[in-house]
Formats: C-alpha cells, structure tokens, sequence
C-alpha cells in the first residue's frame, strides 16, 4: 500500500520542474522559489527513500507489482489487450529516451494545442485523462531500460540470455532484440533509432504508411541529448516541433490508422547542486560496490535478484541530484521516482492533455491544519419545538454571485445541477467576459490562483465526458493560464 501510494504522488508533473523554471524566469521571488523548492525536495526526498525501502525489501516483487506495468510488459498488458480486441491493428510506439513525467506533460499540453491537428489522451471511463502507471527497470539506465522494452523481457547484463537469443553478438543492438520479442510473433516490425532519423525521418514516414509494417517504433532523443550536457544552467525544455520527425510522425501514424503508444524507458533526476556530489563514478546515480565498500549518502543498496546482472553488490541513488562523477543538466541510473515512473499512453486524435491528479491539490499535496477541537455536547433529552416545517422560500437572485446565472448557460439543465458553485460561477465569468486569466478568475471567485487551474481542469474533464467544450486554455509567456469562452459542442 505505501508502494502503490507513493506512486501516486509521484509519478506526474514535479513542482521542483516548475520551482526550477520560476528561478530562471524573475529576480524577484527568488527567496520565496527557493523555498518552495526546498520543500518540495525534502518531501521528494522522503517519498524516494519510501521507495525505494519497498524496492529493497523485494525488487522483483514490487516491479510486478499489479496494477502496474513495467517497461519489459508493456507488450503483454497494454499492447496484447489491444491485439484481443483487433487482431489486425497496426502500432506505432514511441519511446521518449530519458523523457521524465514533468517533460511529457508539457509536451503533450503541446500537442493538444495544435489547433490543426490536436493529440492528447482521451478521458477514461470515469473521465479521468491520465496515462497508465509504468515503471522502468533498474538500473534505469538506457542500455538496460530500453533494451527491457524492445525485448518484451528483462535482459542480463551483459544482456545476454540463451533461452531469449541465438547469437550473443546480437544482443547488444536494440533492433536484435525487437527482433526476438517473443511477444509480438509473427508480426512484422521495424525499429527506427537516432541514425535512422537523419534523414529528416523520411524513411520513418514510409514506414508509418506501408499497412505491411504491423509494428512500427521510434526512439526520440532529444530529451536524453538534454540532460546529457554539462550546462547545468539550463533546464530541459521541448516544443514537439524541436524534435526531429516527431510530430510528423504522430499524424502520419493516425492518418494512416494505427494505434500509438508512447512511453519512455527512463526518466532522469535534475542536477541540484555540487555538494550533492558523493565522489567519482562510472555512472551518475549506480554503483556497483565491492564486498566491503560502503554505500555512498543517499544511495540504497538493492537486490536485483538476477534481474539486473550476475550477482553483485548494486547501490542505487533514491535521493534527488545526488550523483557521482561530472556534473549534467540531469542524471539517470538510480531508483528516484523521477527516474523510475515513466510515461505511458495511447495518444489519439482530439485528445487531452493529461489531468494534473487529485493530490496536486488535496490532500497530501499541501500542509493541513489540524482539526479544531470541540468539547463534546450532552444529547438532546427534549422534543424538537415542532415537526411541522416551513415551505423554502425561493432564493433571491444575487447580482453579485454569477452562479446564479449559471441557468442561461448552453448546457441541460442536469449537467448544471451537478456543477459546484466555483464551477457555475467561472463559466458564466467567461461567457460575459470571453476571456479571463486564471489569476483574474481566482480574485473574482476568491479562491487561490494555484487550485483555480486545478478546478479548471476537473471542470473542463467534466464537460468534455458530457461532450461539451465551453472553453479553451492557452499558457501565456508570463507562465500564466488564460482561458478563452467557446460555447460549443465537442466533435
């Protein structure tokens, strides 16, 4: 339970993402940003060490985990579902090399602001847009996660295992081991990686469109070329258009019907500082120890159980920025959450972008004031003065709450019914005004500005399963959220 809790918390946008970029953008909150910074890696701290305590007490059994899906069966549990249902739909999965939650979350915002051809998540079930739950493999670096993806197994260092392969020599190219994924059969696939793509990924396109290719993958690198570079003065930041072939790509796949998953083999841990250098290191964030070697601070010593490599002595970083070595712009290797939890969505025509999640804004997510105590009341030991009661008097209509108009808005009148007074009263802001910011909102409504984008994201998920789309979002160069009235009925 703590596992899977943890998970939750972790494994979408990290205000440390967002406390980084406030740095970067203005002089004047810096005092405050560095605070908000600094609480935010010392619960990410704590949530890691959780982590990987549950990753220490049993590897393999906490990366099987149900109701999540490692990396190495993502053929078995989310592409095998799809091939039960269609036998003959052809794939396109793109794998994001090194892409943490936070960079995918943008990126999709993104995607579906493409007026043209919006891409997104569509909303499940119950309305909730979100991707599923993945877990890469340790040590998350990409000769290991990666291969664990294109294999449909987790590979041996040094990769090799004679009931996967033939020829040892194979094994060290990820197009051998999409090859002998067993989990794909007889389908016929093609792996495009980084040298394939110099042609501006043309010869991706085509791929894309021959309907005789029924798996066709991509791996991105733009975000790992990122977090690669020494300038730790930067953050990773990507538009989809800055990736070569990418999102050409995306909308040759669906024009040409298939299905897209996309999914990252690792995520990466953002550099801090230099006094969280622990000392030299072949690898930033793993090490592995000899018998009496000490573990470095914060790092974890983890069982792999064979799973990772021939028996040794294997410490993992859990704490964020921690490192060894040189320094980089991000680091990856370590059982962080930012590293671990990797994305993982079908990405479709006319989706959305991917819901911020309760906790961002409720419980969990900021301090709570403890409850307020009150002395206890003796029971009522006489009758009520009377059982009869008065008809309710209609409320009179308040030119000051624009709730109370909610009524006129273009939606039957149940689906207004169910709509919180917060969310009545910002849709008819928007109606009368057309457009609003969210701080402009949030003074109207009196609420903080930070829950007002949570609310517009609840609201807009809201409508969109009731197949309305009343407004439209756009991030403006201040950071800031603006939102624009529409009226319309979704397509």
């Amino acid at each position: 339970m703590l596992f899977a809790t943890n998970l939750n918390k972790c494994s979408v946008s990290d205000r440390n993402h967002k406390g980084i970029k406030i740095l970067r953008m203005s002089a004047h909150y810096h005092s405050e940003a560095k605070k908000l910074l600094a609480a935010c890696r010392e619960r990410r701290d704590r949530q890691n060490r959780q982590f990987a305590e549950s990753l220490a007490k049993g590897y393999e059994a906490t990366l099987h985990t149900e109701g999540l899906v490692p990396v190495h069966r993502i053929w078995k549990r989310t592409v095998a579902p799809l091939w039960q249902r269609e036998s003959d739909a052809h794939l396109f999965v793109v794998v994001l090399d090194g892409c943490s939650y936070p960079v995918f979350l943008e990126l999709l915002y993104a995607l579906s602001q493409d007026g043209g051809f919006p891409l997104g998540v569509k909303p499940d079930p119950d309305g909730r847009v979100a991707g599923l739950p993945a877990l890469s493999a340790l040590p998350t670096v990409t000769s290991h996660a990666r291969g664990a993806i294109f294999l449909g197994e987790l590979p041996n260092d040094p990769l090799v295992a004679e009931t996967v392969f033939r020829d040892e020599e194979e094994t060290k190219t990820d197009k051998a081991r999409f090859n002998q994924n067993a989990a794909l059969g007889a389908r016929t696939r093609r792996l495009f990686l980084k040298s394939d793509l110099g042609d501006g990924g043309q010869a991706l396109l085509s791929a894309l469109q021959d309907p005789s290719v029924e798996v066709v993958a991509a791996v991105f690198n733009a975000v790992d070329d990122q977090i690669g570079s020494s300038n730790t003065g930067a953050t990773v930041a990507l538009l989809p258009e800055s990736i070569t072939a990418f999102k050409p790509a995306l909308r040759a796949a669906l024009k040409a019907n298939r299905r897209v998953l996309l999914t990252a083999d690792h995520g990466h841990s953002p550099f801090v500082d230099r006094t969280l250098r622990q000392g030299a290191g072949k690898a930033p964030r793993y090490a592995v120890l000899a018998k009496h070697d000490p573990v470095p601070e914060g790092f974890m010593e983890i069982d792999l159980a064979g799973l990772g490599g021939p028996p040794q002595r294997r410490a993992f970083a859990w704490r964020s920025g921690v490192y060894l070595g040189g320094q980089q712009v991000g680091f990856h290797g370590g059982c962080g959450l930012e590293e671990m939890v990797v994305p993982l969505a079908w990405i479709e025509r006319d989706g959305l972008p991917a819901d911020e999640p309760a906790w961002w804004f409720g419980r969990g997510a900021l301090a709570e004031a403890p409850a307020e105590a009150r002395p206890v009341e003796p029971p009522i030991r006489t009758p009520l003065p009377s059982d009869k009661l008065l008809p309710k008097t209609k409320p009179q209509l308040s030119l000051f709450n624009p709730a109370d108009r909610a009524g006129s808005l273009p939606l039957p009148a149940a689906l207004v019914d169910r709509l919180s007074p917060d969310e009545k009263g910002v849709l008819v802001l928007l109606r009368d005004n057309g457009s609003a910011r969210a701080s402009e909102l949030a003074e109207r409504l009196k609420k903080n500005p930070g829950r007002l984008n949570g609310l517009m994201v609840t609201l807009r998920r809201t409508l969109h399963v009731e197949g309305y789309v009343l407004f439209t979002d756009e991030r403006l160069p201040s950071g800031e959220t603006m939102y624009r009235y529409q009226g319309k009925e979704a397509q």
